[in-house]
């Protein structure tokens, strides 16, 4: 049996984030089959992310390409690393801006845009950005955390 690997974090509260602190970067590395595999999960085959010769012909594209739901989970994922255990993410919204094929990597940057309390919570808003290797946008985002407050405790 395999062993399962999990990461302690620790927790991160709204106290300790500063307006414009930068979020550690996640990198991601697209491959044809890892976009396969997001279409079965996601139970959507259309043959444009898998095949070569429809996603040229019907698409118009050189590859196949990942799909938009596939960058914005990635996108999202570097503010659920972020947060640690007791943080929420309360919104987010991303728009894809150029396709992504396999083979290519994305750098995904995130940054503190603004933070506030609200009726006794700390909310920390965030720009997300999705660069591939070409140093291209691939994808723009944000999102809104919701972080404990050191005197909650």
């Amino acid at each position: 049996m395999g062993t399962i690997r999990t990461t302690k974090r620790d927790t991160l509260f709204f106290d300790d984030v500063t307006v414009g602190d930068e979020i550690p970067k996640l990198v991601k590395r697209y491959t044809l089959q890892k976009i396969a595999v997001f279409a079965s999960v996601h139970g959507d085959w259309c043959p444009g992310h898998y095949d070569y010769k429809w996603a040229q012909e019907k698409f118009n594209q050189p590859a196949p390409f990942a799909y938009g739901l596939q960058i914005t989970a990635h996108c999202s994922q570097v503010l659920t690393d972020w947060m640690g255990p007791y943080g929420a993410l309360k919104t987010f919204k991303s728009r894809t801006l150029t396709p992504v094929y396999p083979e290519d990597t994305l750098t995904i940057m995130a940054r503190v845009s603004k933070k506030y309390v609200e009726k006794g919570d700390g909310f920390v808003e965030c720009e997300v950005w999705a660069e591939n290797q070409d140093s291209k946008i691939a994808a723009r985002a944000s999102g809104k955390v919701l972080l404990p407050l050191k005197d909650n405790r």
